[in-house]
């Protein structure tokens, strides 16, 4: 079980082996991953969504995905996108779940981690450019060449304004705000990192590693 001051989390394993993700609490910025939710309310009609219209299908814009959400959601509410929910299924599912303010990270059982909600401070770590998801996304660890692959993730934590993980081997990464030191480093020109996790190299034993890099 997780909590913030606006949302919870719980992962629940069943009697029959499934891993079921449930979350409740302020639903208005997306941290309970009701995306699939929208799609049923919102739809793909251009003429009712007003959306962006791609060829013959419209992508309702975020502004009228976030007005479809509930302000709030009082009864958790099962997340079957991120649920295991056959226990032949060899599909990735949740083994751990942290909370941001306003936001929501789920571990995979792969290293993986995805999130969403408000990215408010960077705190979803998908870039400067994502201010809100309602869908689970990926976070990007590591090198972003598709020819590597991503760097597998061990635990992530969150504090009211930045957010940690460390990888399997060890590695720590860091992102959102960055005044007080809190991420580690500090970003020249800049106090407020609206961005994807930057890798911060440990400190090996006898000698000292200070090389950053994106």
């Amino acid at each position: 079980i997780a909590a913030s001051d606006h949302h919870s989390a719980a992962l629940v394993r069943t009697d029959a082996g499934l891993i079921e993700l449930y979350t409740w609490g302020k639903a208005s910025r997306g941290a309970l991953g009701l995306g699939s939710y929208v799609r049923e309310v919102v739809g793909l009609d251009p003429q009712r969504d007003g959306g962006e219209v791609t060829g013959k299908i419209a992508k309702p814009t975020l502004k009228k995905r976030l007005s479809a959400l509930p302000r709030a959601v009082a009864i958790p509410n099962l997340i079957q996108s991120l649920s295991k929910r056959s226990v032949e299924s060899r599909r990735a599912y949740p083994s751990s779940v942290s909370l941001g303010p306003e936001c929501t990270s789920v571990l995979l059982s792969d290293g993986k981690v995805v999130t969403f909600g408000s990215s408010s401070d960077g705190l979803l770590g998908l870039g400067k450019d994502v201010e809100t998801k309602i869908e689970p996304t990926e976070i990007t660890f590591g090198p972003s060449s598709s020819s590597i692959a991503p760097t597998p993730i061990a635990s992530v934590s969150y504090g009211p304004r930045h957010a940690i993980a460390i990888a399997k081997d060890g590695t720590a990464f860091s992102w959102g705000l960055s005044d007080s030191g809190r991420l580690g480093y500090r970003p020249q020109g800049q106090d407020l990192l609206k961005g994807a996790p930057i890798l911060k190299q440990a400190e090996k034993k006898g000698k000292s590693n200070k090389s950053e890099k994106r």
